[in-house]
């Protein structure tokens, strides 16, 4: 069984404008057939797109396959081992083919060529549309509805991430459906039906213009995107025609990989799409019991084609304006917002008046105490800015739209944006109010967001002008003036991208020493292709507590680094002081992941204290069976009573009408609704009650509920517990914490450049 790399070759969607800038003079021989098959320049095209084409699709698909394959030997000249197997996206399975030998250069592009051709001439009146956080299955019985039934499913690109195609209308018109069901809808900007039975009569023609065309043998395996299983050579043609109008079936084809253990994916190809969606695979992927073995009948030897040794073009850094200079504060050391006001009123100002700038831990909690808040640090700190943390809700727009319009009018200038966040439109509303566009085509605005991001496709989003859509529709509804909307292709939507990882609350496990660099890269390809309207700033928060480590963050090229967990356990902490003394004693290793309740149906995690708690195991206890059952009905009854005594001091049907109640009275009639029809998502809202009674029991310290605290915590806790030598909560205060962590970061620094130096 093989256990190694893989290569990913993304499809159409990755293509940008300035892709390949390093690839076309170490590749001219390939670059000069490209022109001669396709009858115009390949670099113009890629590099500068004069004529806007590359987002149309016989254009597009050309374009990202001869970026592929150059990218892919470009990696097999600096790589020491051949990958195990590939696998390709649509158009990129095409690409995968090449590398695997199939057939070379010029006949693969001259297929894509074609391809992309009659995709373009497919019959207009066709849609698509992603729908965010439902599984395949649960999508697949709702088009079973006779009023979907012109609705096919296109994609199953993750767990919770699926396409459907059909005719444009209908397209519309089922959005409310999905909703209705709790799923994020978003229409996609594309002419036609792909991967749907509306490209049969393309599908027929492609197969007519293949029949022609001699393929090799495999030189190594490549999954199927119709079969999710590793090609037969006899069938590939075959499958190459199905794939036109079947579902491309991304999940099964990444778990069959992970069944044959295999570990190393690299993404080759613009954009960093396919490693997202692979984590969230990796995160439901359950092993089969018997993994399947890949037969090598018909894999040949691998054997690299010819490959030009020219050096790569280098990209330059990108210098960005000073931090300090837009915050007005003194250091680059920064404190992040803390859930349900932990990083409170007083923290803020405590922080503020000592020349740092530090967010407001506004998520979870009431308007009305959020806007109490916000004008008592207004009134202590007058001029000087501070952050509101945010987590947008992609279920309820509109209430967000209603909350930034409140923050805007109570005279906030800084967002921090956490969870799982996307582009929206109340962002879009808060970044260009009070924006202009200047005589010298400079735009400025009052408004900046800081957006944590787990992953690069996140960061790229934020980085880019704020969606042409989403402005026009703020536009329309005046939510911004013609003046602002003139300013927005020339601002980022976020001028703060900070690269978030191992930290305090909901980071989906990521690493940010891994992470940073690679966002830095990608803000540099931007840079550098045009795509940036303004500089963007790259920081990074997650485990920093010790100076050492901030010090290495800056050392890394950081523009910001913040902290989070290790300001909880100061005295200004909106917490209780039994908390407080927990944090204060734990170690490095006293911390775990577990679902996080906010994000419980999308498998979210939140890293939290594991020290004196069962919350971690609690919480892991409720998703497992949440997963495992469809009701609470199903649960055995030895279970059930555990959960009534333990998790919840109370009756599972008692709790379901608390909830009730609640949802009531904050008007939430539609999931209300929903639950009364749907047991899983009642039991959904059950279970996500226990995440909310541990947060209030953590908040005011109630003793006979300690083992069911849930604190918000990381590494970052203990790192600066052994800096400081334990100390008593009540020694520590906020400002003098980040004081101090300045100055010594500072010494670890000119340490490190003088060491440099000698």
């Amino acid at each position: 069984m093989k256990t190694g790399k893989v290569f990913m070759f993304p499809g159409q969607g990755s293509q940008v404008r300035g892709m390949g800038a390093d690839l076309f003079d170490q590749h001219r021989e390939l670059v000069a057939q490209a022109d001669e098959i396709l009858g115009y320049s390949i670099k113009e095209l890629c590099l500068q797109d004069p004529q806007k084409v590359l987002t149309q699709t016989d254009f597009t698909q050309p374009a990202l396959f001869t970026i592929e394959a150059m990218s892919y030997l470009s990696e097999m000249e600096n790589t020491v081992s051949v990958p195990d197997y590939l696998i390709g996206h649509s158009l990129g399975e095409f690409a995968a083919l090449f590398a695997a030998g199939v057939f070379d250069f010029a006949t693969g592009l001259t297929l894509v060529k074609k391809r992309g051709s009659l995709m373009a001439s497919a019959p207009r009146g066709g849609g698509m549309a992603a729908v965010i956080g439902l599984n395949k299955e649960e999508v697949s019985n709702i088009l079973r509805q006779p009023s979907l039934a012109s609705l096919d499913f296109a994609n199953d690109n993750a767990p919770d991430q699926c396409v459907i195609a059909g005719k444009a209308e209908d397209i519309q018109s089922a959005k409310a459906l999905f909703e209705r069901e709790g799923a994020r809808y978003v229409p996609l900007n594309v002419s036609a039906a792909f991967h749907s039975r509306y490209m049969a009569p393309i599908q027929d023609e492609f197969r007519a213009y293949v029949r022609d065309f001699d393929f090799g043998t495999l030189t190594v395996p490549v999954i199927s995107n119709v079969t999710a299983l590793p090609h037969d050579a006899a069938t590939i043609k075959n499958q190459l025609v199905q794939q036109i109008s079947s579902p491309v079936q991304w999940t099964d084809s990444i778990n069959f990989l992970l069944n044959q253990a295999a570990q190393d994916f690299i993404e080759i190809g613009p954009g960093h799409v396919l490693t997202g969606l692979l984590e969230k695979i990796r995160t439901n992927f359950k092993a089969t019991p018997l993994p399947i073995e890949i037969s090598t009948n018909s894999i040949s030897n691998h054997s690299t084609p010819p490959i030009d040794t020219e050096s790569s073009q280098q990209i330059e850094t990108v210098s960005t304006p000073d931090f300090r200079e837009t915050y007005d504060v003194g250091s680059n050391l920064i404190g992040g917002s803390l859930r349900d006001g932990v990083a409170s009123a007083d923290l803020v100002i405590a922080a503020g008046k000592n020349g740092f700038f530090c967010s407001y831990g506004a998520q979870q909690l009431g308007k009305e105490k959020v806007l109490r808040d916000i004008a008592r640090i207004k009134a202590e700190l007058g001029t000087k800015r501070f952050g509101v943390g945010f987590v947008p809700d992609w279920k309820a727009p509109e209430a967000d739209i209603h909350l930034i319009e409140a923050l805007l009018k109570a005279g906030v200038e800084t967002l921090e944006l956490s969870g799982l966040i996307a582009p929206s439109l109340a962002l879009v509303r808060f970044r260009l109010t009070g924006a202009r566009l200047m005589s010298n085509g400079h735009a400025i605005a009052p408004n900046t967001i800081i957006a944590k991001v787990t992953r690069p496709s996140t960061a790229i989003s934020f980085m880019a002008p704020p969606p042409p859509d989403k402005v026009k529709e703020a536009l329309a509804r005046r939510l911004i003036t013609e003046q602002e909307a003139e300013a927005a292709p020339y601002l980022p939507l976020a001028q703060d991208i900070c690269a978030h990882g191992d930290a305090a609350g909901q980071s989906n496990t990521s690493n940010v020493l891994g992470l940073l660099p690679v966002l830095q890269s990608a803000r540099d390809r931007m840079r550098a292709a045009g795509e940036l309207s303004a500089p963007v700033r790259i920081g990074a928060s997650g485990g920093f507590g010790h100076p050492k480590s901030i010090a290495a963050g800056f050392m890394m090229g950081a523009d910001f680094v913040m902290i989070t967990a290790p300001l909880q356990c100061t005295y200004e902490a909106g917490t209780s002081s039994r908390v407080k003394e927990m944090l204060q004693v734990c170690d490095v290793d006293d911390c775990d992941y577990a679902p996080a309740g906010q994000f419980f149906e999308q498998g979210g995690q939140s890293q939290v204290l594991r020290k004196g708690v069962f919350f971690p195991a609690r919480a892991r206890k409720l998703y497992s069976l949440w997963q495992y059952h469809d009701a609470i009905s199903k649960i055995d009854s030895k279970t059930r009573i555990q959960l009534e005594k333990n998790y919840f001091a109370n009756d599972l049907e008692q709790v379901w009408h608390d909830v009730e109640r609640r949802m009531w009275k904050e008007q939430n009639s539609i999931e209300i609704e929903h639950a009364q029809s749907d047991e899983k998502t009642k039991m959904g809202l059950v279970f996500k009650q226990y995440f909310r009674q541990s947060v209030q029991y953590a908040l005011q310290g109630q003793s006979n509920q300690i083992v069911n605290f849930q604190v918000q915590s990381s590494s970052a806790m203990g790192a600066v517990n052994n800096w400081i030598g334990h100390s008593l909560w009540e020694q520590r205060h906020a400002a003098d914490l980040l004081s101090q962590l300045n100055e010594d970061v500072m010494r670890v620094m000119r340490q490190g450049m003088s060491a440099s130096i000698q």
